[in-house]
């Protein structure tokens, strides 16, 4: 048990720096930021050179990249939203595990982004309006395991999202239909790599999922 307990506390040094911007009569907002963290005691639990999994303070670990977010509204009840997201990383140090300080920091995509929009069109004959919101996400493929082994590689994987609400007038209900994973794309997120045994176990996301909700709001209209 002691070579599952005998760690000390992991610290980061992180920075942020930003700028957030409205545009056209505050009609296109757009915000960049960027980041960095630096891992000191980084924890991370792996097999060790007998072969036995340890949790240990192995590694000095430097993650950085940049966020931008964009948003434009395009006319009275329609706007649309981007995203776009990159990350590096690196170990600095690394002692006491059997993978080498090369491989990628486990679940660090260099590039994600998401682009979608809202609508909220008014529906005079029902007494309502329907509001409907798609966005499409991209993720870069990325290293799920520490050891990098081809089984921890999870795809690229690209993803379709939609939904359409009906909001009564004056009315504190609202129904809702939504499609998560439209294109129902195969993909997993994780992975229990047992190397030493011959085997691994992958955990799939979510496939095509259809969703019917009924919202209801007991405060005040």
């Amino acid at each position: 048990m002691r070579d599952f307990v005998d760690f000390a506390p992991e610290t980061v040094k992180s920075i942020e720096l930003g700028l957030k911007s409205e545009w056209m009569e505050d009609r296109v907002r757009a915000n960049l930021t960027y980041f960095q963290a630096d891992y000191d005691d980084f924890i991370i639990t792996a097999l060790n050179d007998a072969g036995r999994f340890v949790t240990v303070n192995a590694a000095e670990v430097k993650i950085d990249g940049f966020e931008v977010e964009l948003a434009f509204v395009a006319a009275d009840g329609l706007d649309f939203f981007a995203s776009l997201g990159t990350m590096d990383n690196a170990y600095n140090k690394l002692v006491g595990v059997d993978f080498p300080k090369s491989n990628q920091v486990k679940r660090t995509p260099e590039m994600s982004y998401q682009v979608g929009f809202n609508w909220d069109v008014a529906a005079p004959g029902l007494g309502g309006s329907f509001v409907t919101t798609g966005s499409f996400s991209h993720q870069d493929e990325y290293y799920n395991g520490l050891k990098n082994a081809g089984v921890e590689l999870a795809p690229a994987i690209d993803l379709l999202d939609l939904s359409v609400s009906y909001r009564p007038d004056n009315s504190r209900w609202a129904l809702t239909a939504s499609c998560k994973n439209c294109g129902n794309e195969e993909y997993f997120h994780s992975t229990l790599n047992f190397g030493t045994l011959g085997f691994a176990t992958q955990f799939p996301g979510l496939p095509r999922t259809w969703r019917l909700g009924f919202r209801y709001n007991f405060g005040a209209l």
